[in-house]
């Protein structure tokens, strides 16, 4: 097992949910935000931008596609605008929570802090 398959083992014993162990929680937002911190380590305000509003307005358009050949003329462009934003802040504020009581969970600690402490490396070595 290499280094990179230890840590969401490591995180999921501490207690961190599992969808907070990965980098990315679907392929739109592993295209759209590559990184290699787990999201129990990336900021609240980022994960609720990231992961909600722009995500929401990403499912809003693929909704809207879907839609307007199916029921053309039926909703208008600012229904769809408005259940993307509120899609969107319901997400994003979910996800952001539970970045929080994680963070809480593992003491408020770094990417790269976590990383010296539990495994003696930097980051950019995992």
């Amino acid at each position: 097992m290499q280094k990179v398959e230890f840590v969401p083992l490591y995180l999921l014993k501490m207690g961190v949910p599992r969808v907070l162990t990965q980098t990315a929680t679907n392929p739109i937002s592993r295209l759209l935000f590559p990184t290699d911190k787990p999201l129990v380590f990336q900021s609240p305000v980022s994960v609720f931008f990231y992961h909600g509003l722009v995500l929401g307005y990403v499912w809003g358009a693929w909704l809207w596609l879907m839609f307007a050949i199916v029921k053309p003329g039926e909703w208008t462009m600012m229904t769809y605008l408005i259940a993307s934003t509120f899609y969107g802040v319901l997400l994003g504020m979910f996800r952001a929570l539970r970045v929080v009581w994680a963070h809480k969970r593992l003491g408020r600690i770094s990417w790269e802090d976590w990383c010296q402490k539990h495994h003696g490396l930097a980051s950019q070595d995992l």
